[in-house]
């Protein structure tokens, strides 16, 4: 089944309320363009990860979450940018304390939300957000992915300079 022009809004405002925030914690503009939406079950799910290296993950209070994947030098990028420290080369985000990178990317998943508050008044209540390297989250429902529900609909997007690729998960319990 395709997804529906609903789920593509859907993806494009949540895309648009995270990197609004990202923008403003660095002062500069992160234009984006959807590539793709598409649903998802677990074994799709599982070869979408695999090209990313940070995982930050939203768990929605009554149910479903949000997860976004991005490689961890672009997620050095912002923390560093954010904190004011020189940017961490590598695509590892494991130099940085879990409580750090929950600091600098709940408020971007708390904006990636905001948009449908703001835009349709549907008010979506997340959970703290949790910010794993990648290769140590198999989709199971042990690790905090098992939080967030497993089928869903999958959206990726690239910087509109074409250098930065990122996927957005959006799943329902």
């Amino acid at each position: 089944m395709s997804p529906t022009p609903a789920s593509k809004v859907f993806a494009n405002g949540f895309m648009t309320g995270f990197l609004d925030v990202v923008s403003a914690m660095l002062s500069s503009a992160f234009p984006f363009e959807i590539e793709s939406v598409q649903e998802v079950d677990d074994a799709a799910l599982s070869d979408v990860l695999k090209p990313f290296t940070a995982l930050i993950e939203s768990p929605v209070k009554s149910g479903g979450g949000f997860a976004l994947l991005m490689t961890g030098s672009m997620a050095n990028y912002i923390v560093a940018g954010v904190l004011g420290e020189k940017i961490v080369e590598g695509d590892s985000i494991e130099v940085h304390d879990k409580a750090t990178l929950s600091e600098v990317f709940s408020p971007c998943m708390g904006g990636g939300v905001s948009h449908f508050k703001e835009k349709y008044g549907k008010v979506i209540e997340l959970q703290q957000a949790v910010v794993e390297p990648n290769s140590r989250i198999p989709f199971e429902d042990s690790t905090p992915s098992g939080r967030i529900g497993h089928n869903g609909h999958v959206c990726s997007a690239r910087s509109r300079q074409g250098r930065t690729r990122c996927s957005a998960v959006f799943a329902r319990p």
